[in-house]
């Protein structure tokens, strides 16, 4: 951890975003931040979101950030370096990880900065954007070093993307009326928006309960196979799915299952 996080955590730190030391304590910053000053994880977590659907990130890139920053948060660093710049940090290591090579660095810092300061206008390419740049890049090696370099991890996707194809053999019209596929992705994505529901569940559990949810919504079901959860899972069960469907609405969407 460095000494000081004034060089690293200028993206949020230069402002007056919530949990930033700088704001506290000037360029003092070795002293951590209070929990009431302190921005809550969801926060983070939902700034991530609203950064990577702006970049147009995969939606993996996405959730592997939250997950970067959820891991870090079991360590003492987001006492001392600012959240939201830890989170943008986390948002180039995903995008890297992940291989996906529609994010560049500029981006990130003016998405980052447009939706941290919106009553500002756009950052200009000067010394200010400079600096901000070579700080970014610096937290990403804090980040990578907090995390022992091990950014691995596994993800739903591809599973729920099995899912979808097959569905769209079994109806075609739906699929080709409604935005099933976006629509399960996006819900999928938001899951992790509560990280510890993501890691309690199998990447099963997470396909079937995004695709479910979906199919709800539209009041659709599958052909000839009303419970279409058990062709694709013998684990799965109605009483089970509905569980699981209950916790997203009400963990992540904050509504109840009618």
């Amino acid at each position: 951890m460095p000494k000081s996080d004034s060089d690293v955590e200028v993206i949020a730190g230069s402002s007056s975003s919530p949990g930033s030391a700088s704001e506290r304590r000037g360029s003092e910053a070795t002293a951590p931040v209070s929990a009431e000053e302190a921005p809550k994880p969801r926060v983070i977590y939902e700034y991530i979101v609203r950064c990577c659907v702006r970049l147009e990130a995969l939606n993996r890139t996405c959730c592997a950030a939250i997950r970067l920053m959820h891991r870090l948060y079991e360590r003492k660093i987001v006492k001392y370096i600012c959240n939201y710049s830890l989170a943008t940090a986390c948002i180039m290591v995903a995008a890297k990880s992940e291989e996906d090579s529609g994010i560049r660095i500029r981006d990130v810092v003016n998405v980052s900065h447009r939706i941290l300061h919106p009553e500002k206008p756009p950052i200009e390419v000067d010394d200010s954007f400079w600096t901000l740049r070579r700080s970014l890049g610096r937290l990403e090696f804090v980040v990578l070093r907090e995390l022992s370099f091990d950014t691995y991890m596994t993800h739903p996707h591809q599973l729920l993307t099995l899912y979808l194809d097959l569905l769209a053999s079994w109806m075609p019209e739906e699929f080709e009326k409604f935005d099933i596929r976006e629509q399960a992705f996006a819900i999928l994505r938001d899951c992790h928006i509560v990280p510890e529901f993501v890691l309690e569940h199998s990447h099963e559990s997470l396909a079937l309960v995004a695709l479910s949810l979906v199919l709800k919504g539209h009041d659709l079901y599958v052909p000839n196979c009303r419970d279409f959860y058990t062709v694709f899972s013998k684990h799965m069960s109605e009483r089970k799915l509905r569980h699981l469907e209950e916790e997203v609405l009400q963990d992540v969407y904050g509504q109840r299952l009618k």
